[in-house]
């Protein structure tokens, strides 16, 4: 079952879609995935963070629309658009800077494209300060933020749309940018062995922590719990501690020793697992369990959701994900569940349509 994949900041940049301008429908960017800077683990809408798309980092958005709603202030002017799917708030700062770049950029071109660049630069003003109007077909690129737990874009760049086919082409080529989008970004095995070398100083637990994530996300892999010393034996994890043994400058003859130690590593990168990712949970007994639907996690957190919308405001908003938690941690065996471990979960099963999101951070079980 298809479960949504793990990202890793410190290789995101070398993604090719890393500065693209993502064109989405309006819908799939208010159900983009946020994650914070500091690690893959999920927050609050709320808090901002970095959007993602499967495991591509939304760095812009592109979007194409009628605007529906004008707000226009000293500083800014605020257009509501809406393209067929969606409605988002667009913010287009009046920024005194622009012209002053502009200048500065346009002297580093070619004669031939400086007076191209000034028509351009003149039409782009002349948007800012007059603004658009209702009915007016508009194209919007720019971040994607929060404010007042809404997403909105902020702007970088905006202009109006004077021929009507513009829309009806867009959308006859947004399953072409889908193809590209859906497909997962891998790093080749020669990259992958350059970039763990240099960039990692090749430390045996990210290399067994990049071992078991590469296991994990394996969609033949079914299997529902891990043992360290059953791991052990694991042909992708024994040849990672050969190769650092090899490595190494020192080796460890007594057998036992090493493999206590070896036990104790890979211990150590499944709790890390389990803060960071939230992809295992530790269980008595030295047993870690694989977070994915159909996992004992997700039946109890599916009894708790389909309870909790039976009846109250719940049953038409949805159960929120800090009520699941709380509800989670008063039970013998959940107690001391991490929250990356519920949101990972919570991503899982709305990828396999097990539920959905109804608001932010609130979620409903599909009706089978």
């Amino acid at each position: 079952m298809k479960t949504p994949a793990i990202i890793d900041l410190k290789t995101a940049g070398l993604n090719q879609l890393f500065k693209v301008s993502f064109r989405l429908p309006i819908r799939k960017i208010h159900h983009l995935k946020c994650f914070t800077s500091s690690n893959t683990e999920q927050k609050n809408i709320s808090d901002g963070g970095i959007f993602c798309y499967q495991n591509h980092i939304v760095n812009r958005v592109e979007i194409m629309g009628i605007v529906v709603r004008v707000d226009r202030r000293e500083k800014h002017n605020s257009y509501a658009v809406d393209d067929g799917t969606g409605v988002i708030n667009c913010t287009c700062w009046k920024n005194s800077r622009i012209s002053s770049c502009s200048k500065e950029f346009s002297g580093r071109l070619p004669q031939s494209l400086q007076s191209k660049f000034g028509e351009l630069i003149v039409h782009n003003r002349t948007n800012m300060l007059e603004g658009y109007d209702l009915g007016d077909l508009v194209l919007m690129c720019g971040r994607v933020t929060v404010f007042r737990d809404r997403r909105e874009i902020n702007v970088l760049y905006h202009r109006r749309i004077d021929n009507p086919n513009a829309e009806v082409e867009r959308m006859s080529k947004m399953s072409t940018y889908r193809k590209v989008y859906d497909e997962p970004f891998m790093l080749s095995p020669n990259l992958e062995k350059q970039f763990v070398k240099n960039v990692t100083g090749n430390s045996l637990p990210n290399v067994l922590e990049r071992a078991i994530l590469q296991i994990l996300n394996n969609p033949v892999n079914e299997k529902t719990e891990l043992d360290p010393k059953e791991m052990l034996s694991w042909s992708a994890i024994s040849s990672v501690f050969q190769s650092h043994e090899k490595d190494a400058s020192a080796k460890i003859d007594d057998l036992e020793t090493a493999k206590r130690d070896a036990l104790e590593t890979l211990t150590a990168v499944l709790l890390h697992l389990e803060s960071s990712n939230g992809c295992v949970l530790s269980r008595p007994g030295q047993i870690f369990e694989v977070i994915r639907p159909g996992c004992p996690l997700a039946n109890k957190v599916m009894a708790i959701i389909n309870e909790a919308c039976t009846g109250g405001k719940n049953a038409e908003r949805g159960c929120h994900r800090l009520q699941v938690e709380d509800t989670l941690r008063r039970s013998r065996v959940y107690s001391s569940v991490p929250a990356c471990v519920v949101t990972y979960l919570l991503d899982c099963l709305e990828t396999s349509s097990d539920l959905f999101m109804s608001e932010p951070q609130r979620y409903m079980a599909l009706q089978t």
